[in-house]
């Protein structure tokens, strides 16, 4: 609601704090299961505390510009398709290779 010079309500003469609308936190999770076919990165790490607990961290990276299944398919699943792929930073060569297949490639010579 937009309130002009002349408006006397709770919220122009500072009565009533104005509502702030709640952001919706979502978890990787949701996020993935929302994007369905797309490919996201993820990194998990491991961490070790004092108590002896070992938690995950995950963050995210980035959306990859290709659909899963491409994904799944450049590495060679035919059936049995997994629902996520852990790789480790060994196979990074293997990501980025299949990156560079899909990824537009910059004209030579030209300053961005």
């Amino acid at each position: 609601m937009e309130h002009q010079p002349e408006c006397f309500c709770e919220v122009c003469r500072g009565d009533e704090l104005p509502t702030i609308p709640e952001k919706k936190v979502s978890t990787i999770r949701e996020r993935i299961s929302k994007c369905k076919e797309e490919a996201v990165l993820i990194r998990v790490t491991q961490r070790l505390l004092p108590s002896g607990e070992l938690i995950e961290e995950k963050q995210f990276v980035r959306n990859l510009p290709a659909k899963y299944s491409e994904f799944l398919t450049f590495l060679g699943y035919e059936s049995d398709r997994p629902k996520f792929l852990a790789m480790s930073d060994d196979n990074m060569p293997l990501l980025e290779h299949f990156l560079a297949q899909k990824l537009p490639r910059k004209p030579k010579g030209l300053i961005s």
